[in-house]
């Protein structure tokens, strides 16, 4: 019952956190974590109407915000291109299906729709991330909760 309430106190901690704009500028980041290269940690990633709508964990809070930004591999990116832009009648069709074209719609759309908030968790922050996707499983959440092996029993 101790962690338990050690993990609502980290998801309050981090949920009043605070919320820093993503900005695709590597130099930004660069600045941003300077000192913190190597900070690892759980993260929020929250709507315009500050509604959480992801919860991650990292070892490496620099790199992670680098991938939601550059790479196509990461679940968020993924969902956020698959829900707001592929499905959009908005973007035009060439626009969509364009890669390069995806890529930077998608960096575009993620740093102004989204803000994101961390807190550096060196013990325990896959059990963090995990109990904040379980208190939050139904404000529809990005997660995909069936790849998660489930450590915490509540």
């Amino acid at each position: 019952m101790e962690n338990i309430k050690e993990l609502q106190r980290l998801a309050d901690e981090l949920f009043n956190g605070a919320r820093i704009e993503l900005k695709s500028d590597p130099n930004f980041w660069k600045e941003r974590f300077r000192g913190k290269e190597s900070c690892a940690g759980v993260y929020i990633l929250r709507d315009q109407l500050d509604r959480i709508v992801y919860v991650g964990e990292t070892r490496t809070i620099q790199h992670r915000v680098k991938d939601l930004l550059n790479t196509h591999n990461h679940s968020f990116r993924r969902t956020v291109f698959k829900e707001f832009i592929l499905n959009n009648e908005n973007y035009d069709f060439e626009i969509r299906n364009d890669y390069k074209k995806a890529k930077e719609l998608i960096r575009e759309y993620i740093c102004n729709e989204f803000t994101y908030s961390y807190l550096e968790v060196l013990l325990g922050r896959k059990e963090l991330e995990e109990y904040i996707i379980l208190e939050k499983k139904s404000e529809n959440l990005f997660n995909k909760i069936g790849n998660k092996k489930i450590l915490i029993k509540t």
